[in-house]
């Protein structure tokens, strides 16, 4: 049957200069995944952001979903690749990001229950969205003022604390489970101009990058501080810093 969810999204940084996710806006076309959280057997549900609507989801539910139950709605939908609700888990994966600001958006897991409002020709239901991860923006500096551009991969391990590079969602109550400890790779064949932005597992680690460029030069740098189980945007800058910039170190190999 028809169903209309409206599902807000909570604010991650309302200084940030690009309108999108990360102020509290769904992007264009966004699709969210919703699975019956009590009862086995009932298909995948996908709604669409409406396109005359911030905060309103459109799609179809199966009527075996009954008022007053819940279902739990993920963002990204892609990342769902259950079909019903016989899987309430889903492994998650912090590869393939591009660093990108649009790219982080694909990894900025967020997770709701939904109790739902049904009747034989419809249904409805709202939620807050709870944000499942840490977002950094890190920028890269060879002398504290000059960014370092074309950057084609960033590889992210911990000096000290745990970084995890996959985990796996319980979707009947938004926690995960089954962390793998890990390192994992930025990647961007275009060359990000001094900065990247990365989605985290939340996690206390500090950090450490090594960067490549597109010419081959390689360099490193670490942060000053603990990257913790904030899931507000942060920007965060690795150690080596002079005013509000970061400084990395070249590499002569």
């Amino acid at each position: 049957v028809p169903f209309s969810l409206t599902a807000s999204l909570e604010v991650r940084n309302d200084a940030a200069t690009t309108p999108g996710m990360l102020q509290g806006n769904w992007n264009e076309g966004t699709k969210l995944a919703a699975m019956h959280s009590g009862l086995t057997g009932v298909k995948k549900s996908i709604f669409t952001l409406s396109s005359t609507s911030t905060d309103l989801f459109t799609g179809d539910i199966s009527n075996k979903v009954k008022s007053d139950k819940e279902i739990a709605v993920f963002y990204p939908a892609d990342a769902i690749t259950a079909n019903s609700s016989d899987t309430l888990t889903q492994q998650l994966s912090l590869a393939n990001q591009d660093g990108t600001l649009a790219g982080v958006a694909n990894y900025d897991y967020s997770w709701a229950l939904c109790k739902v409002n049904m009747t034989a020709q419809s249904g409805s239901g709202s939620c807050e969205m709870k944000n499942l991860m840490t977002i950094g923006k890190f920028e890269f500096t060879t002398d504290g003022s000059t960014l370092l551009n074309d950057i084609s991969r960033i590889t992210v391990t911990a000096t000290s604390g745990k970084l995890y590079s996959n985990a796996t969602l319980k979707l009947k109550d938004g926690e995960f489970s089954n962390t793998t400890e890990g390192s994992f790779t930025i990647k961007n064949d275009a060359g990000l101009p001094g900065s990247a932005y990365i989605s985290f597992f939340p996690s206390e680690a500090q950090l450490h990058f090594t960067l490549v460029t597109n010419a081959g030069n390689i360099y490193e740098a670490s942060t000053k501080h603990y990257i913790g189980k904030r899931k507000v945007l942060c920007f965060c800058c690795p150690y080596l810093h002079s005013g509000s910039s970061c400084q990395s170190r070249r590499l002569l190999l």
